[in-house]
């Protein structure tokens, strides 16, 4: 189960994850110890297993708040930048009776907390990723995580054929970004483009190229880091390049990003060269 909860921290995979904790008292109390393990089993901080690897922990202390807890729990793990919340549950209190009243609230329509609604990048940090841009004529896009988000694949595909941009899929894909048989796909590997472009979107993508394979983008090219946490600030250390960090839903910011070329361009699309070759 940490594997899961691992792969799906990195994957962004809002999950809610339920495990049971050994009970706190020897006797005494309804749900107390009735089994040799539950000595062995015991733990100082059970939740601290998966505490780097989730965006949230508890453990649930009575009856009294399960509603609440629960609710918090959903609306953290689906808020952005989604991920596992790990919740423990001890035995005492999976005992404990539950006051129809609190029965009533859980299985209401109305949650406890709203999720946060998806938000766009600002203007002005879109019209500097714009101008950048604009200065190019081989400019590539790398993903691995679009799909992941509604209208994703249909935001680079739109994005791509208008402006001539190569689409590039790199790292670990877990989910359908761009059509390989649609004319901007470029494949699966970085390397051929990278080192040519003169410009680069890196947009919700952990690992965009890895360097010790050689890759490198050339002295002065921009590189424009587009996503819901464009910095992946869960990681210990990335170190890739970014001129500019566009933090936002990456749908919304993209198709935002394409109005603003839009009216900025003279007329016809980027030359991308790296497309051509």
């Amino acid at each position: 189960m940490g594997c899961g909860i691992i792969n799906a921290s990195r994957s962004k995979v809002p999950l809610l994850v339920c495990a049971g904790r050994t009970p706190w008292f020897d006797s005494g109390m309804k749900g107390s110890r009735t089994n040799f393990v539950q000595w062995g089993q015991d733990s100082y901080d059970q939740e601290g297993y998966f505490r780097e690897y989730v965006k949230w922990d508890y453990e649930l202390k009575h009856s009294h708040h399960f509603d609440v807890v629960f609710d918090r729990a959903l609306a953290i793990s689906q808020s952005e930048p989604k991920g596992p919340v790990y919740l423990s549950l001890p035995k005492e209190v999976l005992e404990m009776p539950v006051q129809y009243s609190a029965i009533e609230e859980v299985l209401s329509a109305e949650p406890h907390m709203t999720l946060d609604q998806p938000t766009v990048a600002s203007d002005e940090t879109l019209e500097r990723a714009a101008s950048l841009l604009l200065k190019s004529k081989s400019p590539v896009l790398l993903t691995a995580e679009m799909g992941r988000l509604a209208g994703g694949p249909e935001a680079v595909a739109a994005f791509c054929k208008e402006f001539g941009v190569g689409v590039v899929e790199s790292g670990k894909r877990n989910y359908f970004n761009c059509d390989t048989e649609e004319g901007i796909h470029l494949g699966f590997d970085p390397r051929k483009y990278v080192n040519q472009a003169d410009a680069i979107i890196v947009l919700e993508c952990q690992v965009p190229w890895i360097p010790n394979f050689g890759i490198k983008p050339a002295p002065g090219v921009p590189v424009i880091q587009i996503g819901c946490d464009p910095l992946y600030t869960e990681l210990p250390m990335r170190a890739f390049k970014s001129s500019l960090s566009v933090a936002g839903n990456p749908v919304l910011s993209l198709n935002r990003l394409a109005e603003i070329l839009r009216k900025k361009r003279e007329g016809g699309s980027f030359l991308t060269e790296a497309k051509q070759r």
